[in-house]
């Protein structure tokens, strides 16, 4: 099950973040900004359709992440569509995104996007507590995140809403499974029905390089409910494990029942990979006919600053 990502991510995916002290604190939260073990340096993901020696359609996605020491201080998106029109010729177009993050110490506290702030971090006792954007009205955004005894994310909610009681109020929340993956991130109603549900399978062998608070808040802006099924970010990057696949449940008033959507993960079985030592991808590539005479072919890359 490949995730195509051919005319979706030309699609401007930058929109501004809009919607409508009581736990343990350490070191061993897993909202750091990189936990990856493997420090992601560079990936690539190239999508081509090829009809003999001729190439139709052919995609480039090239991200760059920048680190000074241990931090990451940039990461930037560029993506090339190229292919022939109906006369023949080759027409192509091509966009680029740069994030820039910045710190107090070692803590994340803010993400940019051309010069401004798209979204802030502040942090109590070492982790992150609250994440605030400026809504399109002009008001600010406010989310509390709370942690369980083991001093994990546990809860996301507005802060209007802070004091009360979690079960009383709309939430956020993750369930992790035996291993530490998050096996399920739902939004949950002040009745607690949950209206939405995304739960995740991992492959086994194959760790995440996107593992770390960063790549959570980032997939706010990278992922949308429309196309990839996420109603707030991907909680998965937080998870040590790499997706094979998740799933997305709306829960239906009417027939009180769920209704289920399937999606890629970021793993797929069709993929023939390499890793390192530390069993993070290094490549990744598939080959197939779409028709009679025409092939298509994908192949990643990753690169990381201190792995092999």
């Amino acid at each position: 099950m490949i995730k195509l990502r051919t005319l979706l991510l030309l699609v401007p995916f930058f929109a501004l973040f809009s919607c409508s002290d009581d736990e343990s604190n350490g070191p061993g939260h897993n909202t750091s900004p990189i936990t990856a073990d493997c420090k992601l340096s560079s990936y690539s993901y190239v999508e081509s359709y090829d009809s003999s020696s001729i190439n139709l359609l052919r995609y480039e996605e090239a991200k760059t992440y920048t680190y000074n020491e241990d931090k990451l201080i940039s990461y930037l998106d560029e993506a090339t569509l190229s292919g022939l029109d109906s006369a023949g010729d080759r027409q192509e177009s091509s966009q680029s995104f740069l994030f820039e993050f910045e710190y107090s110490g070692t803590e994340l506290v803010s993400i940019l996007n051309n010069d401004r702030e798209i979204l802030g971090i502040r942090n109590v006792d070492g982790r992150p507590y609250i994440i605030f954007a400026e809504s399109t009205s002009g008001g600010l955004i406010e989310f509390v995140l709370e942690y369980d005894g083991q001093n994990r994310l546990q809860y996301i909610y507005n802060r209007e809403d802070e004091g009360d009681d979690i079960a009383s109020i709309p939430h956020y929340e993750i369930v992790y499974g035996t291993d530490g993956d998050i096996a399920e991130f739902s939004q949950v109603a002040s009745n607690g029905t949950k209206e939405l549900i995304n739960d995740f399978n991992y492959n086994d062998t194959m760790k995440n390089p996107y593992q770390g608070f960063v790549f959570f808040l980032l997939s706010i802006f990278e992922t949308s409910f429309e196309n990839d099924g996420i109603f707030f970010a991907d909680a998965s990057k937080l998870s040590p494990g790499i997706t094979e696949s998740y799933r997305l449940s709306i829960y239906n008033v009417n027939t009180e029942r769920y209704e289920r959507f399937n999606f890629a993960g970021e793993y797929s079985e069709d993929m023939t990979y390499t890793t390192n030592v530390n069993n993070y991808p290094k490549t990744g590539s598939m080959s197939f006919n779409i028709t009679a005479g025409i092939v298509a072919s994908i192949n990643e890359s990753y690169s990381y600053t201190n792995c092999d």
